[in-house]
């Protein structure tokens, strides 16, 4: 999970919510940041358990580079509604939700998603090869995630069906303690908190299953990708960094690997992602 190095909107960041036929996508817009026309646009997509605030220290870069900025959070996700039902969810649900933003976006535009974030944005690409000029595929990988890590969240779909998100909430936080891991700021504590008990579950539960099961399209994405960027944290403990560098070499890729960066680059280093955003706008 992304932990935000704050959650209050930086000045010029507000809140906008974008309605589609079955929900109000909740986002974090730039707009009123920028002080000049906007060089281009992009979409950025959150992560398993993550939200729009993963991005929220990429937004005031990106407007000082003049790029028109929306973070959003996926149906079920935080504070997008969504239906309880599992069945109701899918990938290309999710890639829907991107373009319902991107419609309200002038181009050049940008697809940037992180981590499950980026399948869908691949998804998305994969629907509508032409309705996007750049792709960033933020510290995501080629298929499904590797076993161990497939097994720590065959365990997490458990627990939530059995005990329900505040169960598995604090189960968390009793295992961190225990772990030695540090405990955060007591407001982003709370924001954390919040946030993933907000989550739908069925929404939860189809991201796992596309976690453990998505296969490889890498090569039907090389053939119609717009210009793309993979973004590679030099400490990312999810996919095996070989495979993101190998994903990039198949896509013909340009790589950008920030060495002091983990599984979150938006928030471990937020200037070089706007910077690669920025870039992908020419």
């Amino acid at each position: 999970m992304s932990i935000p190095p704050f959650t209050e909107p930086p000045s010029g960041v507000r809140a906008v919510t974008i309605s589609t036929p079955s929900t109000g996508l909740a986002t974090l817009d730039n707009a009123d940041a920028l002080t000049a026309p906007a060089i281009g646009s992009v979409v950025l997509v959150p992560g398993f358990t993550g939200s729009k605030e993963d991005f929220i220290a990429v937004l005031a870069p990106l407007a000082s580079r003049g790029v028109r900025a929306v973070a959003l959070d996926l149906t079920g996700q935080f504070e997008t509604p969504g239906p309880p039902d599992a069945d109701q969810y899918s990938l290309a649900g999710f890639a829907a939700d991107v373009w319902a933003v991107a419609a309200t976006l002038p181009r050049p535009l940008v697809l940037a998603g992180h981590s499950f974030g980026g399948l869908v944005v691949r998804e998305a690409i994969l629907a509508d090869p032409l309705a996007a000029d750049g792709l960033a595929l933020i510290a995501t990988g080629p298929h499904a995630i590797p076993e161990d890590q497939q097994q720590l969240l065959h365990r997490f779909a458990d627990a939530l069906a059995l005990h329900g998100l505040e169960a598995v909430w604090q189960g968390k936080r009793a295992l961190d303690a225990a772990a030695g891991v540090p405990s955060p700021p007591p407001e982003i504590d709370a924001f954390l908190s919040r946030r993933f008990l907000a989550n739908t579950p069925g929404s939860l539960h189809v991201m796992i299953e596309t976690l453990c099961g998505v296969r490889d399209q890498v090569d039907a994405l090389a053939a119609v990708a717009p210009p793309t960027t993979v973004v590679i944290g030099g400490h990312d403990d999810v996919w095996p960094i070989d495979q993101q560098r190998e994903m990039a070499a198949r896509l013909g890729a340009t790589v950008a690997e920030l060495p002091a960066a983990g599984h979150s680059p938006a928030v471990d280093d937020p200037s070089a992602v706007a910077e690669v955003i920025a870039a992908l706008l020419g």
